[in-house]
């Protein structure tokens, strides 16, 4: 799955990369705003018990990826905020939506960074900084996410959008 999500995921945060530098601050805060509340809402509407899928076509991957790649060089988000909810809405189990939006990350982060540079507007002494102390929020949460059922990490994962959403309008009106 991670492969094939790659393959839309690294070019797309290139691109996304370069369009985030020729638009204003407050249009991506709204567009990021608008996607994660909608997402967190839709996962929090009660749903039909069905099995979880373990894997998408390739074609659904690659667009997948292309659509995180983009949204979150885009809006600096990373891939996850993104790709969990996009992988819960077809259908992947929630833990294995966390556990390769996690990995999907990199791709994220090295092709965007790369964008970014070009741009001059990387502050690699502070990315760095955040990077590592991320990593470390990442290892304590993988433990977590392994140890909460799957209905309770698809609502922390919903209403963590919602969050999100809110504070992203509230920040665009600041």
């Amino acid at each position: 799955m991670l492969a094939r999500l790659a393959i839309g995921v690294v070019p797309a945060a290139f691109l996304g990369a370069l369009v985030n530098a020729t638009l204003p601050g407050s249009v991506v805060l709204l567009a990021l705003a608008a996607l994660t509340l909608f997402v967190g809402v839709q996962q929090l509407r009660p749903r039909a018990v069905r099995e979880a899928r373990d894997e998408l076509g390739t074609a659904a991957l690659v667009a997948v990826g292309a659509f995180v790649g983009f949204g979150s060089a885009l809006t600096g988000t990373g891939g996850p905020v993104l790709l969990v909810p996009v992988l819960l809405t077809l259908g992947v189990a929630p833990l294995r939506a966390v556990a390769v939006s996690q990995a999907v990350q990199l791709p994220v982060v090295v092709a965007g960074s790369v964008g970014y540079l070009q741009t001059g507007l990387v502050d690699v002494r502070l990315g760095t900084a955040l990077g590592c102390l991320a990593a470390l929020g990442v290892a304590a949460g993988a433990v977590v996410a392994t140890r909460i059922p799957a209905e309770g990490l698809r609502r922390i994962v919903a209403l963590a959008c919602i969050a999100a959403g809110v504070f992203l309008v509230v920040r665009a009106a600041v």
